[in-house]
C-alpha cells in the first residue's frame, strides 16, 4: 500500500466536515507522514514493523546531527500527539474543528516534503544516514 492513499483519504474525510470524519482525517494524516518517513529512512536504517517504530524513527532522526531532521522528528511527534488526541480524547473539541484538521493535513504534507528535501541533498543525507546507523548500533531494536 502507498502511504499517499492515507493522505488522500484524510482529505476526503476532511471534506465531510463532520466530527468523526475530522478526527479520522487527523489520524490518517499522521499515518501518511509516519509511514512515508519510515519508508524513506527504512531504506537506509531498518525500522521494525511493530509498535517500537513509533519510538525508534523519531530517535533516529533526532540523533543524526541534522537540525532539519530533528525538526522533522518533532513534527512527527506533534502529529502523533494530535492523532492520539483525535483517537482517544472524545471530550476534546480541537480534533473536530476544521481549522485544526487543516493544520494537521498541511503539517503531514510539509513533514514529508521537508524529508524529501534533505534526502535530495546527498551530502547531508549521507552524513545523516551514517550518524543514524551509528546511533542505531548503540540501541536495542
Amino acid at each position: 500500500m502507498d502511504p499517499k492513499d492515507f493522505l488522500a483519504l484524510a482529505k476526503e474525510l476532511r471534506s465531510r466536515n463532520e466530527a468523526a470524519a475530522n478526527r479520522s482525517a487527523i489520524s490518517r494524516a499522521y499515518y501518511y507522514a509516519f509511514l512515508s518517513a519510515c519508508r524513506y529512512v527504512g531504506r537506509e536504517c531498518p525500522i521494525p514493523a511493530n509498535a517500537g517504530a513509533y519510538l525508534i524513527l523519531p530517535r533516529l532522526l533526532k540523533n543524526c546531527g541534522s537540525e532539519e531532521l530533528r525538526d522533522i522528528a518533532d513534527g512527527l511527534d506533534k502529529l502523533r500527539a494530535y492523532r492520539n488526541e483525535a483517537d482517544y480524547d472524545v471530550d476534546a473539541a480541537r480534533p473536530e474543528k476544521g481549522t485544526h484538521v487543516d493544520v494537521c493535513l498541511k503539517m503531514a504534507e510539509q513533514t514529508i516534503l521537508d524529508l524529501v528535501s534533505v534526502i535530495r541533498d546527498h551530502v547531508a543525507w549521507n552524513q545523516a544516514v551514517a550518524a543514524m546507523k551509528k546511533y542505531q548500533a548503540t540501541i536495542k531494536i
